[in-house]
């Protein structure tokens, strides 16, 4: 049932490929958004963290250890790990959704973050055209209509 949910988020769309982002960028998601595992006979399953993993498996050798946090077997059960798992995926995606006013809030946060934060974390996308074609807005939507707006500030 696990590597069920583990497949059904595998096959989500999100904004950004893993491949776009730094390895700085992977190092920041290990720390804040750690993955935790269990293991069962002689193999890990991650149980908690997918999105983590998945970009972690995108910038780390497959010799190299990719850090997670194990938790003992003896303390959850399957509908624990279970229900774990199934939250992760949901609350991870629910929580950092953003507002219909979401062009707004991406906008500003490509001012507040700024091209060269945006070019360390996400080369290619530290561009507004770039950045605008990732999201799926128009760079005319997200940018220039926020002129008129008080306390817009063009970067």
């Amino acid at each position: 049932m696990i590597q069920d949910a583990a497949s059904a988020q595998a096959k989500l769309q999100y904004a950004i490929s893993f491949t776009d982002l730094s390895a700085e960028a992977i190092n920041i998601l290990l720390v804040t958004q750690p993955i935790i595992v269990i293991k069962e006979r002689d193999r890990y399953y991650c149980v908690a963290g997918i999105r983590t993993l998945q970009a972690a498996r995108t910038r780390i050798k497959s010799a190299a250890t990719v850090p997670a946090t194990l938790i003992p077997n003896d303390q959850l059960d399957d509908s624990v790990l279970m229900e774990l798992t199934l939250s992760d995926i949901y609350l991870k995606h629910f929580t950092q959704l953003m507002h219909r006013s979401q062009g707004k809030q991406l906008a500003s946060l490509f001012r507040l973050l700024g091209e060269q934060t945006i070019r360390k974390l996400a080369p290619l996308h530290a561009s507004k055209t770039a950045y605008s074609r990732a999201i799926g807005y128009s760079r005319q939507k997200l940018f220039y209509a926020q002129q008129n707006e008080p306390n817009a500030t063009e970067s």
